[in-house]
C-alpha cells in the first residue's frame, strides 16, 4: 500500500495497530494454531516500520478492561509497546487507545505516568452510555497536582472525521481528528484513505491535513502547557460500565487472577526476572485474559447459539434447547480458557530459570485446585461434627492469622456467620441484620434487560443493541420470572482440630424448580476457616451439580459487616471515593485486584475483604433491595447495605459461557 501511495502521488498513510498483534507477527508461537507469516512477509513489515513509517502502534497491547490487570502485569503490558519501539528505533508510543469499552478507572493514572504515557484516547461502543465528561480534559487523581494524564473520550463511537468528532482547541493551531476502522477490519485500501482526506479537507479547508499518530499530537499539545492548563480538570472516577462481563467464566476468572498475583509475587520476591524468554513470553501471552471481549471473533455467544437470523425470534433460550445444542458442539469456551490460560502456562513451561519452573509447578497446583476443587468429607464423622443446633451454639475460635480468640455464631436460615466477635478488643462485625457470607442467586427476564437497554444505550438506541445487550424473546420462549433470594442452610459442621465449618447449602423448596428451569446449583458448601494464615477469616464457596442455562443469572456472595457503611474499593493501589463518580460512571459494580476496605463507624474497627477468585464486587444501588449485575442504574452505592461478590453471571452475551 505505501509504494501505492507513492505511485498516486498522495500523502503517506499511517495505520496505527494494537502492539499485541505486531508482538505476535514478529513472534509467533508455534502452538497458538495460528497462521505465522513467512520472512517475506516479516521483512516488509519491518520496511513499513522502519522506512516508510506506514505503521505505528499505541501504548497497550490491545482493547482491554484494565481494572482486571494488577499493578505488574499493567505496567508489563505498557512495556510490550516500548519494546517494540526499542526493537525499531522509533519513539515510544504515550498514548493508550481504547476503542469499545467505554470508561476505566482513575487510579490507571500514576501508573501510565510511571511508563511514560501521557494520555488515554476512549471511543466508547455505539450502544453503551459514554461517560458525561467533556471530549478532552485533565484527568488527575486526587490531592496529587502531578498526577494527571490528558484523556480524550468520543461518545456514541470510535470516533469520526467530521468537524464535531475531531479534537479542536482554543489557541492551538493542530487538530485531531480518527480515521477509525471498523473491528477487526485491519487497514483500508487507497480508495479509504483518498475519501479520509477528502473529508477532512472539507472540513478543515485551510489547513495542511496529513496521517499521524496520537504520540504526535499529544507530543504538540504538551508543548504549550497553557492550551493543557486551559482544559478542564477531573478528579472523580469514571469506572467501567462493561466490567460485568468479567465474570463470565469464573474459572478463566480466577485463574487468571490467581496467577497474575502467583507471577507478581515471584517477580518481587522470588527471582523471576523478564530477561527470561520464556516468562516474558508466558505475560505476554497471559494478557490475553484482559482484552475486552476475551479475542473472539464472530464467537458472540448470540450467534454461537443461534437458530435464525438477526432479524427475527432466533435465541434457543430454555435449557433443552441449549443443552441438546451443547451436545454438539461446546468448544467455544475452551478455545477461549486454551488461549488464555492453557497456552501461557505452557510457555512458561519451557524455562530452564529456577524461579521461573517453581512458579510453573505453583501455577499447576492453583489450576488443579480450580479444576478439581476439595469439598470436605463431611460424612467422616471422626473429623466433622453436624451442629445440631447452629442458632443456639456459640463457638470460640483462635484465628491463625492474628492469634485472637473469635466468638462465632451461625445464622440458622442462610448459614451465614450471624455473631463474630474479637474477644481481644470487643469489636463485633456481624449480627442478625448484618450477616456475613450469604449465598444469593438471581435470575432475570427479557424485561429487565429491556429496562437496562433503556436505562444504558447511547440515544438513539441503534437497532443492533437490543440484539447485543438484551434478551430478545427470553420471556416468550422460555416462560422465565424474575427471582432473588438467598440459599439455606441445609447442614452445619464443624471440623475443631482445623478451625473450620462447612455450611451445607440449597435453595429448599425452590431447588428443584430453579435447577430444572434455570441454573441454580444442587448443593452449595460454604468452607469457613479460621485456618489460614493470611487472614483470620476466610469462605470459599463450592457449588455442585449446577444446571448450565442460558437463561441470565447471577451468583453472589454477600456481606454486610455490622455498623459499616463507608466502603471503600481499592484499584490498583489507591482508593475509589464511591460518592465522587462522573453521571454515566460505574457507580455500584467495580473491578478490582486488590481489598475492599470500611472503617467502622465511631472507628471501633476496620474491615478488609480480598477476593482471592472473582474479579467484582458490587453494591446495592440506592433504592434498589437488590444487588444488581447490570452497570445500571446510574444512582451511587447504597454504602449501608453491604457488598456483594458476583461469582458468575451470563448476562453479557460476548462473554458468557455455561456453568
Amino acid at each position: 500500500m505505501y509504494k501505492q501511495s507513492v505511485e498516486l502521488k498522495i500523502p503517506p498513510y499511517v495505520y496505527t495497530t494494537h502492539p499485541y498483534l505486531l508482538s505476535l507477527y514478529f513472534s509467533c508461537p508455534p502452538n497458538m494454531q495460528l497462521d505465522c507469516p513467512n520472512a517475506g512477509n516479516v521483512s516488509a513489515m519491518e520496511k513499513a516500520i522502519s522506512e516508510s513509517g506506514s505503521i505505528r502502534w499505541h501504548a497497550f497491547p490491545f482493547n482491554s478492561e484494565l481494572e482486571l490487570f494488577d499493578e505488574s502485569m499493567l505496567a508489563f503490558g505498557i512495556q510490550v509497546s516500548h519494546d517494540l519501539s526499542t526493537r525499531f528505533g522509533v519513539p515510544q508510543s504515550n498514548v493508550i487507545s481504547q476503542r469499545d469499552v467505554p470508561g476505566t478507572t482513575r487510579n490507571i493514572i500514576p501508573h501510565l505516568l510511571q511508563n511514560n504515557v501521557k494520555a488515554m484516547t476512549i471511543g466508547c461502543n455505539g450502544g453503551s452510555a459514554p461517560p458525561d465528561v467533556p471530549k478532552i480534559f485533565r484527568w488527575q487523581m486526587p490531592n496529587d497536582n502531578n498526577s494527571e494524564i490528558i484523556m480524550m473520550l468520543h461518545p456514541g463511537g470510535y470516533g469520526g472525521v467530521g468537524y464535531s468528532s475531531c479534537i479542536v482547541l482554543n489557541n492551538f493551531t493542530d487538530a485531531l481528528c480518527f480515521a477509525i476502522r471498523g473491528d477487526n477490519q485491519g487497514p483500508g485500501d487507497i480508495e479509504f484513505v483518498l475519501e479520509i482526506y477528502a473529508e477532512v479537507k472539507l472540513e478543515f479547508p485551510n489547513a495542511n491535513v496529513f496521517a499521524s499518530t496520537y504520540t504526535a499530537f499529544i507530543n504538540r499539545l504538551l508543548q504549550q502547557p497553557s492550551v493543557v492548563a486551559s482544559l478542564p480538570l477531573l478528579t472523580e472516577e469514571i469506572g467501567d460500565t462493561w466490567i460485568h462481563g468479567a465474570q463470565g467464566d469464573c474459572y478463566k476468572q480466577a485463574a487468571f487472577r490467581n496467577i497474575q498475583r502467583l507471577r507478581n509475587e515471584c517477580l518481587v520476591n522470588g527471582g523471576c526476572d523478564l530477561s527470561d524468554t520464556a516468562l516474558y513470553n508466558f505475560s505476554r501471552l497471559l494478557l490475553k485474559s484482559g482484552e475486552h471481549t476475551w479475542g473472539i471473533i464472530c464467537g458472540d455467544i448470540k450467534h454461537f447459539l443461534a437458530s435464525g437470523d438477526l432479524s427475527g425470534p432466533y435465541y434457543n433460550w430454555s435449557n433443552p434447547q441449549v443443552h441438546a445444542l451443547l451436545a454438539q458442539n461446546n468448544t467455544n469456551m475452551y478455545e477461549q480458557r486454551n488461549w488464555s490460560i492453557d497456552i501461557p502456562v505452557q510457555a512458561l513451561s519451557l524455562s530452564t530459570n529456577a524461579a521461573s519452573q517453581k512458579l510453573y509447578s505453583q501455577i499447576q497446583d492453583v489450576l488443579q485446585r480450580l479444576q478439581n476443587p476439595i469439598i470436605p468429607n463431611v460424612s467422616n464423622t471422626t473429623e466433622w461434627t453436624l451442629v445440631t443446633s447452629p442458632e443456639n451454639t456459640t463457638f470460640s475460635i483462635r484465628a491463625r492469622a492474628d492469634g485472637n480468640i473469635y466468638n462465632v455464631q451461625f445464622d440458622a436460615k442462610t448459614g451465614g456467620i450471624k455473631y463474630l466477635q474479637n474477644t481481644n478488643t470487643g469489636t463485633n462485625y456481624a449480627s442478625t441484620d448484618d450477616i456475613l457470607g450469604v449465598f444469593l442467586y438471581q435470575t432475570m427476564t427479557e424485561t429487565d434487560f429491556n429496562e437496562f437497554v433503556a436505562a444504558y444505550s447511547y440515544q438513539p438506541t441503534a437497532s443492533w443493541v437490543h440484539f447485543d445487550f438484551g434478551k430478545v424473546d427470553l420471556d416468550e420462549r422460555a416462560n422465565v420470572t424474575h427471582w432473588y433470594g438467598n440459599a439455606e442452610l441445609a447442614m452445619l459442621f464443624v471440623n475443631n482440630a482445623e478451625n473450620t465449618f462447612v455450611s451445607v447449602l440449597n435453595f429448599g423448596e425452590n431447588s428443584e424448580w430453579l435447577r430444572t428451569n434455570y441454573g441454580a446449583p444442587m448443593v452449595i458448601y460454604n468452607v469457613i476457616s479460621f485456618d489460614n494464615d493470611k487472614a483470620p477469616l476466610t469462605m470459599e464457596f463450592i457449588w455442585s451439580n449446577k444446571t448450565s442455562s442460558r437463561i441470565p443469572e447471577v451468583l453472589y456472595t454477600s456481606w454486610k459487616v455490622n455498623n459499616c457503611d463507608n466502603w471503600v474499593v481499592n484499584k490498583l493501589g489507591n482508593p475509589i471515593d464511591l460518592n465522587h463518580i462522573v453521571a454515566n460512571g460505574s457507580f455500584h459494580l467495580h473491578g478490582t485486584t486488590e481489598n475492599v476496605t470500611c472503617v467502622m463507624n465511631g472507628n471501633s474497627g476496620q474491615v478488609s475483604i480480598y477476593s482471592a477468585d472473582t474479579a467484582l464486587v458490587t453494591f446495592k444501588p440506592t433504592g434498589m433491595s437488590e444487588f444488581t449485575g447490570f452497570p445500571t442504574p446510574f444512582e451511587k452505592a447504597d454504602l449501608t447495605q453491604g457488598i456483594a461478590f458476583p461469582l458468575f453471571n451470563n448476562i453479557w452475551g460476548t462473554v458468557c459461557h455455561f456453568l
